[in-house]
């Protein structure tokens, strides 16, 4: 892994991941399109919470106080990371691993399919004025269809 990768992701998680919503509603659809993510892309541990954070247990444990290993939050504009285990060294830090990429992976699909804050997408239909006028055209019907 390079170097820059390596300094890029320490940083992710030791400061989180800043996240601009014009709208505080905006964070309800961010998290559930995240968990929804974290579905699919990570079957090996499972997701729950809201708004105020997620926590991720292994999915083979029947318990999920047994196997918290990790948790997310959003504070002051930010996506924090937070290990319950400090040996990363195992699997907990592999799965904690693939949760950073995966996180990191889903805001940069999220955030660069919304609409250019110059050019919001409009709510209605655009209508344009002038053009061609409105042709008639008269047609022959058979019984079996308009020809």
């Amino acid at each position: 892994m390079e170097e820059k990768v390596k300094n890029y992701l320490a940083h992710v998680l030791a400061y989180g991941i800043k996240l601009d919503f014009e709208e505080s509603s905006e964070i309800d659809l961010f998290v559930e399109k995240l968990v929804e993510w974290f579905e699919t892309e990570l079957p090996e541990c499972d997701s729950v919470g809201d708004v105020d954070g997620l926590l991720f247990h292994k999915g083979d444990c029947e318990s999920p106080e047994d196997s918290l290993f990790a948790s997310m939050t959003f504070i002051n504009g930010h996506l924090k990371f937070h290990a319950f285990n400090h040996d990363l060294l195992g699997e907990t830090g592999l799965l904690i691993t693939k949760i950073v990429l995966a996180t990191i992976g889903f805001c940069q699909l999220y955030f660069s399919e919304l609409p250019d804050p110059g050019h919001p997408k409009p709510s209605h239909p655009i209508l344009q004025r002038g053009g061609s006028p409105e042709e008639v055209i008269s047609v022959h019907d058979d019984g079996f269809g308009i020809v």
